[in-house]
């Protein structure tokens, strides 16, 4: 297999990983009595709930950007821009899986998608390092 190759299996593998992470962000992440919510309906009910720092809470309406990060990532992915997208995907991945693991930490019932969520997180922040790492090598070479 030529590095070409390698390169570009590697950046949609972890394209593929990048969608299936944002998709769960989509499921029910939590439950608090009879309702189940999105990791969205999570951050906008903690933020209307003023249960946020206010040092943080700005931040919280960054988590509404994560299907604008994976689209991002995929089109500089089309784009042969490898190492843009392996960043926006490393950074998607963690955020997501980072996202995930508070959740399960909080006081709500955790739904399985969270555990999910950390899972595929990983993988994708972990693929977007070796898009990067497949991106440096080649511009190095």
């Amino acid at each position: 297999m030529t590095a070409t190759r390698r390169r570009e299996l590697t950046g949609w593998v972890a394209g593929v990983l990048a969608l299936l992470t944002t998709a769960t962000t989509f499921l029910g992440w939590g439950r608090s009595g009879q309702r189940t919510r999105t990791s969205y309906e999570l951050v906008d009910v903690a933020g209307r709930a003023g249960v946020l720092d206010d040092d943080v809470a700005w931040a919280a309406a960054l988590w509404f950007l994560v299907p604008a990060v994976c689209g991002a990532a995929l089109v500089v992915l089309a784009a042969h821009r490898h190492a843009i997208a392996g960043a926006l995907m490393t950074t998607l991945g963690a955020l997501v899986s980072t996202g995930a693991i508070l959740v399960d930490r909080s006081p709500l019932v955790a739904e399985p998608a969270v555990g999910v969520a950390v899972g595929l997180g990983l993988a994708t922040a972990l693929s977007g390092v070796a898009v990067l790492v497949t991106a440096r090598k080649e511009t190095a070479g």
